[in-house]
């Protein structure tokens, strides 16, 4: 039989925030849940769900991705291709997002070394890249 953990507890095993909790379940990540003498009330296996969802953060995924991801394994079908093609997007979005950076860092790079003798000589340069 299942442990039942109140709110407080949880968020201390989880190490998140009560707040992120209430939030969660306002958002679908995890199920509502019971309230004993108006406090939630949590059966443990919360916290295996609450550890997919820290996964799912740390690994780029948002919330709306991280849900999805979640209703995939509640489903009785296997979530493993689309699981994968979830992670092939967020690798190439990530590809991305690792080339905008790198141009941040050369026109960060170019404005720490600017000698340009004008504020505007400076934005024509910065243009020419």
């Amino acid at each position: 039989m299942p442990k039942m953990l109140t709110i407080g507890e949880v968020s201390k095993a989880a190490g998140i925030a009560a707040s992120a909790l209430r939030f969660y379940e306002q958002e679908g990540l995890i199920p509502k849940t019971r309230r004993e003498k108006g406090r939630r009330i949590y059966s443990d296996d919360i916290l295996s769900r609450l550890a997919l969802i820290n996964v799912g953060k740390a690994a780029g995924f948002t919330l709306s991705e991280i849900k999805r991801l979640i209703h995939m394994l509640d489903r009785s079908a296997a979530p493993g291709p689309q699981m994968r093609m979830m992670a092939e997007q967020k690798q190439v979005e990530l590809a991305h997002q690792r080339e905008e950076i790198e141009q941040m860092e050369n026109v960060l790079a170019t404005i720490a070394s600017c000698r340009c003798p004008s504020l505007q000589d400076c934005a024509e340069a910065l243009q020419g890249q």
